[in-house]
């Protein structure tokens, strides 16, 4: 593991911000404040001289598979269509933070009171629905400078209870980021292929995936989205992988490495089995090589961190073996399409 990484672990805000409340969900935004202001010691003098410095923030499902860059002036993203007159630009500086497009529309904007989050006035209240579209329907990877990214935690935190108060459900801390942007005047520059994460939906990096043809399971480095996030259950024949369904001590000396899939499993299986033995069929042609690339990209990606682990920690009796699978038995597990 590098030298320059460094581990900062924060208090757990679960419970402790809203009094009788539990929304797991507030350790994102509270956990950034604690790093921001404990590590890189904002809003202090000592700060300053990290004002430049970019910030990438991920959620803890995913993935970074292709270095991400500050500057995209030459890259091959694919960016989210805009209607809005502001610039398109196309490097994270002041002023200018970057995310990837999510699905859930202006709901950010419509499910709450404007007023009653901010507290007061705020230029959400009237912002064109271009503008509010355009920049601000986005979630994680989150890019921006060091200065830019304390900016937005300030009233991401302020107003995170408060969206929480209104909208009480799981999106609440993405809602409250994308209203804290809109209300200090940062418009984010929308990347559609930062990520990929729901195989059945738009707005995602899928286009990157479909340019490899049938190498979804080896791809070439050059086309490959920046993150996995694996929020999403994924099957191919009987392969499946779900992060719920994950045993607890996956990271652990005793638990068993993930069993692997072949790297022609798209041309293999044109349908899925469920854990509990339901037959689907895709609805989408490009259903098989979508989940293919998901399974597998992932589920290697965790046997490397499982390994990580039992090679550090288990004084050389680490179970390393590959045969961990989600079903009672592995039957059907290599079989050809019926």
């Amino acid at each position: 593991m590098s030298d320059r990484f460094y581990l900062h672990i924060t208090p757990e805000y679960s419970r402790s911000i809203v009094p009788g409340k539990n929304y797991k969900y507030y350790n994102k935004p509270f956990g950034m404040l604690d790093f921001m202001q404990n590590v890189l010691k904002y809003p202090t003098e000592e700060s300053k001289k990290h004002d430049d410095t970019i910030i990438l923030l991920l959620d803890p499902d995913q993935m970074i598979v292709r270095p991400f860059t500050n500057d995209f002036s030459n890259s091959t993203e694919v960016w989210r269509p805009s209607k809005s007159k502001l610039p398109k630009r196309t490097k994270v500086e002041h002023g200018s933070p970057f995310a990837q497009q999510y699905g859930f529309g202006m709901q950010w904007k419509t499910k709450v009171n404007a007023t009653y989050v901010a507290n007061g006035p705020t230029r959400v209240e009237n912002m064109d629905v271009d503008e509010a579209r355009g920049h601000y329907v986005l979630g994680p990877p989150y890019i921006a400078t060091a200065r830019d990214m304390y900016k937005i935690t300030e009233k991401w935190t302020e107003f995170c209870p408060r969206v929480h108060d209104q909208y009480p459900h799981l999106l609440a801390e993405m809602f409250a980021y994308c209203f804290a942007a809109a209300h200090l005047n940062l418009p984010h520059r929308v990347a559609q292929s930062f990520m990929v994460s729901d195989p059945g939906a738009g707005g995602e990096g899928w286009k990157l995936v479909g340019q490899m043809k049938k190498d979804v399971c080896t791809p070439p480095p050059d086309i490959l989205p920046h993150v996995l996030h694996y929020c999403q259950r994924y099957m191919l024949g009987k392969w499946f992988m779900n992060k719920y369904r994950l045993r607890k001590d996956f990271i652990s000396c005793e638990a068993p490495l993930l069993k692997e899939p072949p790297p022609d499993i798209n041309s293999k299986f044109d349908y899925q089995i469920t854990p509990e033995g339901e037959r689907r069929e895709f609805k989408m042609k490009t259903g098989p090589d979508r989940q293919a690339f998901m399974l597998c990209n992932v589920i290697p990606r965790l046997n490397q961190a499982a390994a990580y682990y039992k090679e550090n920690h288990c004084n050389g009796n680490g179970f390393l073996n590959k045969t961990y699978t989600f079903h009672s038995t592995d039957d059907g597990l290599e079989n050809d399409m019926e």
